[in-house]
């Protein structure tokens, strides 16, 4: 237990202002380190948790990567173009897409400049498919959003941007596309709006019910300076064809001591709000100051539309107002980054916070600390720091060891929840420490559980697509390490730019790097791997276009034992008589979510992925299974699908719609 602490006191604010800030409340510590327990064909880290030294990135093929729990599905390069801004999914019976966006630098009048849409229905190979480079769509950083709904957690109808920060000419445009379907691969734009000066966007948000856009500028002129800065603007997007500006505000708004307690930074770095948007949560971009910690807003004559609608105050909660981990020192040393809103799967509600600070830059030591925040907000106006996230390599008592060691000192920068309104899992995507997953079922002592440091190494089988746009696998000029498509990105010490994405039909997680582009994960622990501990069984007959009218028979089942959580357990047939092929698998050697072409099954709708071993014919052979059972919500109306091809021993494929029999996928908890 330590007490929470507070320098308010201190000459900066006087004691006034800090009987005002202060809580009595106390909460639990913990130091953090690694719990990932390495799995086969993992390899983990070699020095400090978080660090990746000098000795890692030597080599003629430079860092060939870390990875503990999490293994890569698959890896698109984005024309090598860097600078990876923001990425939005939608898995769904729309199709299957990805929106990967570009910050700065970019030259804006390059073609691959804007939003790349890629099609990820086959996870392990995406495909890019066009550039969206309407005006703000060109460069969208954080303000990248698209609405989730609170009940559903279905994504929403809309897709929106703001021009990261100010503008050509200082024009400020924020553009919205019609994502309702059928095919998300084809978003339809519905409007493009200039917000005009000041109106920026390093970060923005949209309310759950596609209503409201939040957006951030960051740089321009001081609060103290010029008292019209924004520090925030917000729009109706109610009518997606004819946004409206509806006000801005800065915290000239906010009551006379807590204006004094925040005017000694210029910017705001982050928005995030509740379920029913009726509040804000904002992060305060303060290092060096007790000006830096988390502003709580009531938006709720915004939601409610009221006339001449105005922000109130809740609370403003100072990095140095509560300490219960004493690497964090007074809590000044790194600006807040991200605030996050979630529901814990306890039913409170939280932020998670990020900070970010010189340890990008590889300070020297002391090092500013940069480490992560959990905030029961429950008691909206006595928000507690319950808990603190940091990798070995953070903690200013290593900086030294990591220094010497040659390693770059990093941060936890940006994340997000496995479901933000009934969350157990945070995965943070780290300045030059990869991405962190942690488990949050204790709020007070979240664990780390896995994480995945990416490699400078893109193989073969996965070239950059703007070299090699015709590029199919076999290719002759692709052929092997140190063919034309092997590339090496230099400097393992890079960001991981997007929020984290989870595709829960599948249960692979989106997120991204500025060099190396769109990377989609797995955690490979069923324990936080729903689609691992999926049961399949299905018997039938179907019939495989390709093969004429001869109809194939199959059976198949398998799942992993102990709930879902042991090894793995089942078995396979398939006979197509009109070939004289019998295929027995005897043993399973993978189950998850569907990664690989797998004939007419996609990567939805209760889909299992299979991989084992037996015979093709009486001959050893090992074998790609993919089923499909049609009754998911939200895709209602599909055929049950199976579909089989062997991997090695033989050449054999087939698969089609049922005919007759079922499949049945069920999810086990």
């Amino acid at each position: 237990m330590a007490f929470l602490k507070s320098r308010f006191s201190k000459a900066l604010l006087g004691a006034a202002l800090a009987a005002a800030l202060l809580s009595p409340m106390a909460a639990q510590a913990r130091t953090e380190g690694d719990d990932c327990t390495p799995g086969p064909g993992d390899r983990p880290e070699t020095g400090l948790n978080g660090s990746i030294p000098l000795s890692a990135r030597q080599g003629p093929k430079g860092f060939q990567g870390f990875w503990c729990g999490v293994r890569k599905v698959g890896q698109h390069a984005l024309y090598n173009r860097g600078s990876y801004g923001d990425l939005q999914i939608i898995i769904d019976d729309r199709g299957s897409c990805a929106y990967a966006s570009m910050r700065d630098p970019s030259t804006l009048t390059l073609p691959t400049t804007g939003t790349v849409v890629l099609d990820v229905s086959v996870p392990s190979h995406p495909k890019d498919i066009k550039v969206l480079r309407t005006p703000a769509f060109l460069r969208a950083y954080s303000g990248f959003e698209m609405p989730v709904d609170a009940v559903t957690r279905r994504p929403g109808n809309i897709m929106i941007a703001g021009f990261k920060d100010f503008g050509p000419n200082n024009t400020n445009p924020i553009d919205i596309y019609d994502v309702s379907g059928p095919d998300c691969l084809n978003p339809q734009l519905l409007s493009s709006t200039d917000l005009g000066p000041g109106r920026g966007h390093h970060d923005g948000w949209v309310s759950a019910d596609a209503k409201t856009w939040y957006g951030i500028p960051f740089g321009g002129p001081d609060i103290r300076v010029d008292p019209t800065r924004v520090d925030i603007h917000i729009t109706d997007i109610s009518d997606p064809r004819n946004p409206k500006l509806m006000m801005d505000w800065n915290r000239l708004q906010l009551p006379p001591d807590i204006y004094a307690a925040t005017n000694a930074t210029r910017n705001f770095h982050d928005v995030t709000s509740n379920a029913k948007g009726d509040r804000i949560y904002m992060a305060l971009y303060g290092a060096g100051s007790c000006a830096n910690g988390l502003l709580i807003m009531d938006s709720s004559e915004i939601a409610n539309r009221v006339p001449n609608a105005k922000l109130k105050y809740v609370r403003w909660l100072s990095w140095c107002e509560q300490q219960i981990d004493p690497d964090f020192g007074d809590g000044s040393s790194a600006s807040t980054h991200a605030t996050e809103y979630m529901v814990h799967e306890n039913g409170r509600e939280y932020v998670m916070t990020t900070d970010e600070g010189s340890a990008l830059g590889g300070a020297a030591c002391p090092s500013q600390v940069t480490f992560s925040r959990m905030i029961d907000i429950s008691d909206e106006r006595n928000p507690v720091v319950v808990a603190t996230m940091k990798p070995d390599a953070s903690k200013g008592s290593n900086c030294e060891a990591n220094t010497a060691a040659g390693a770059v000192n990093g941060m936890l920068h940006y994340l997000n929840f496995d479901d933000r309104f009934n969350a157990r899992l945070a995965v943070v995507a780290s300045s030059n420490q990869g991405i962190r997953v942690y488990d949050l079922r204790d709020p007070y002592e979240p664990k780390q559980v896995a994480y995945y440091h990416k490699e400078d190494h893109i193989a073969a089988d996965q070239p950059p697509a703007n070299l090699y746009p015709n590029y199919q696998n076999g290719s002759p000029e692709c052929e092997g390490a140190g063919s034309r498509c092997d590339t090496v990105f230099p400097g393992a010490t890079d960001f991981t730019r997007p929020d984290p994405r989870l595709d829960k039909e599948n249960c692979f997680w989106y997120t991204g790097w500025n060099q190396g582009g769109l990377v989609i994960l797995e955690l490979t622990n069923p324990e936080y791997n729903a689609c691992m501990r999926r049961a399949i069984r299905g018997q039938g007959r179907f019939m495989d276009p390709g093969k004429g009218k001869k109809s194939v028979t199959f059976t198949l089942n398998g799942r992993r034992g102990n709930k879902g959580r042991g090894g793995l357990e089942g078995s396979a047939q398939v006979i197509d008589n009109a070939n004289n092929v019998i295929i027995q698998v005897n043993s399973l050697t993978m189950l998850g979510g569907v990664r690989d072409a797998c004939g007419p099954v996609t990567g939805r709708a209760s889909a299992v992925q299979l991989e084992g071993d037996g015979t093709f014919n009486g001959r050893a052979a090992s074998f790609r299974i993919c089923a499909q059972e049609s009754s998911a919500e939200g895709f209602r109306g599909h055929a049950e699908r199976f579909a089989l091809s062997c991997t090695a021993g033989c050449a054999y494929e087939t698969g089609g719609d049922l005919i007759s029999g079922n499949i049945s996928v069920t999810q086990r908890d």
